[in-house]
């Protein structure tokens, strides 16, 4: 059912909200793609304020309001009191795992653990950055590792840098569903057009829904992203933290700006990148989403455009058309690859350039695939980005559960109403919006029909009125958090600032320029909040 809510008054609504996308986060993928090469800076630092506000002021951040951040939830002591035992387990790097209940409304309610990894700062900490990739469905300990190649040597010094797993993902208690060769066959169905396609990828969804319930029994009905944000609130307290200081990408700004609304006088510094606004209905997520693909597709195709290696030829238009009919065409003659075992389909085609699209750093990545596939017939390298996006190693192995954590977390939200006149119209918007990804998207609108879990609603306040000021960062640029959602996000949160990196990433602190370092350096570490309209 899509959220009627609107205007800043909306900011109190009574339910659970999660984003409803398909590969919402690849941050981390990208990130093991490019070797954590993004600490370079190809953008000079251009700060430009809007308004009549100076460039730089004193951040409004409160006093420790030590008496409200103190409180525990009634029965909850014992997780907020718990002791924390850091072990050495990688270099410099400590690992621990905390418990949390299963349920935040049963105290009685099972146990389950949280999987910590601790940077500890270099310098005098002045307390712990939590720190959260996305996805959602993506490993926060793992992401440890290169997050440390890509904050500031500043943040580093400051701050206990800490990843965690949020429940259902990476070792705290992660959903496996589906072995490796059922999730092959998932990940790689090829259905028709039209709603004779939706309803075979419907009838897929709900297999995996029932294979899920199967495996996780009860645990499936508490992966909602309330229930992480009551987690990273016991976090901070075992931290020591009497505010958090927090930093996510993605549907890491959801979990976020979700804290914040729950816990508004326990926020201190919090960075939201790439930002979601809560109050989308799911359908406009779904159209959203679509054009933002489509925008970033023209930019991609633009610039292949003007390089003579490009397998494109024509104008915008005609070069995307082309990419359409390719992956068109896979739905009934999927391509050969280098491995006989596999053949690149429709749906791993349409994965391999999304995927692409992600960052400028990956386009030629993208042009040497479409050549490959547009002049030789040869899916193998728009296969291996698309394993490369869904952690699939060489020998056929995941690496990771990412995506049936990602798909039964995403489920957890207001789902896109499916009669098939509502989808028949739905599908018509989307490929009238974005007339070449919208058709590679359409499976996205059914991502969650039949599943058998949601989240109980709960209520707190989208504005988080009363906290302190939070850092939202928007790329222009952005295909799958599109920029939008950041202005709308600060206009509905009651204290936030946007900052604007012109660019084409999802992801901006640490993957831009030094412009977008320096803001959110000082915003973290000299409470300096950046002048209205600042941009990057």
């Amino acid at each position: 059912m899509a959220l009627a809510v609107t205007g800043l008054d909306a900011g109190r609504y009574a339910g659970s909200v999660v984003n409803r996308w398909r590969f919402a986060s690849p941050l981390l993928a990208v990130l093991l793609a490019a070797g954590c090469s993004t600490t370079s800076f190809d953008k000079e630092q251009i700060t430009i304020s809007a308004g009549g506000d100076s460039a730089s002021a004193a951040m409004d951040r409160p006093e420790s309001k030590q008496s409200e951040a103190a409180k525990i939830p009634s029965g909850f002591r014992k997780y907020y009191r718990q002791a924390v035992t850091w072990l050495p387990c990688d270099g410099d790097v400590e690992c621990a795992t905390v418990d949390v209940p299963m349920d935040w409304s049963d105290p009685k309610s099972d146990v389950v653990p949280i999987a910590l990894r601790r940077l500890p700062a270099r310098g005098q900490a002045r307390g712990s950055l939590l720190i959260n990739p996305g996805g959602p469905g993506q490993s926060g300990t793992k992401f440890l590792g290169y997050a440390r190649g890509i904050i500031s040597e500043s943040v580093l010094d400051a701050f206990d840098l800490v990843g965690f797993d949020p429940r259902g993902t990476g070792l705290s208690r992660p959903l496996e569903c589906y072995d490796d060769t059922q999730w092959d066959d998932f990940l790689s169905l090829a259905y028709a057009p039209g709603l004779e396609g939706v309803n075979a990828r419907i009838a897929q969804v709900a297999a995996l829904g029932a294979a899920c319930e199967r495996a996780a029994g009860d645990w499936l009905r508490y992966l909602d992203v309330v229930s992480v944000a009551r987690d990273m609130d016991m976090l901070r307290a075992v931290l020591g933290d009497e505010q958090i200081n927090y930093l996510g990408y993605s549907y890491g700004s959801l979990i976020g700006s979700t804290y914040a609304g729950l816990f508004p006088a326990n926020v201190g510094a919090m960075v939201l990148d790439g930002g979601i606004d809560p109050t989308l209905s799911a359908e406009q997520t779904a159209v959203d989403q679509a054009r933002g693909f489509e925008r970033a597709l023209t930019t991609y195709v633009n610039y292949c455009l003007d390089r003579p290696e490009c397998p494109l030829v024509g104008n915008a238009d005609e070069a995307k058309a082309q990419i359409a009919t390719l992956v068109e065409g896979l739905r009934d003659t999927p391509m050969t690859t280098s491995d006989s075992n596999r053949t690149l389909t429709s749906t791993l085609a349409a994965a391999g350039i999304e995927y692409s699209l992600y960052a400028e750093s990956r386009w030629p990545i993208l042009t040497s695939a479409l050549t490959a596939a547009l002049a030789d017939n040869d899916g193998t390298q728009l296969l291996t980005s698309a394993d490369t996006f869904n952690a699939r190693a060489e020998d056929g192995a995941y690496t990771s559960r990412r995506g049936q954590a990602y798909q039964a977390i995403s489920c957890m939200g207001p789902r896109i109403t499916t009669t098939q006149p509502a989808l028949s119209r739905l599908m018509d918007q989307m490929i009238d919006t974005a007339p070449s990804m919208g058709r590679m998207r359409i499976d996205s609108l059914v991502l969650c029909d039949g599943w058998p879990t949601s989240a109980t609603a709960q209520s707190y306040d989208l504005s988080a009125t009363g906290s302190a000021t939070i850092l939202v960062i928007g790329t222009t640029g952005d295909p799958t958090t599109p920029y939008e959602w950041s202005q709308s996000l600060t206009s509905l949160l009651d204290n936030a600032v946007l900052l604007t990196f012109d660019g084409q990433e999802h992801g901006a602190y640490g993957r831009s320029n030094a412009c977008v370092a320096t803001t959110v350096d000082a915003y973290l570490i000299e409470n300096v909040i950046p002048a209205t309209g600042a941009t990057c």
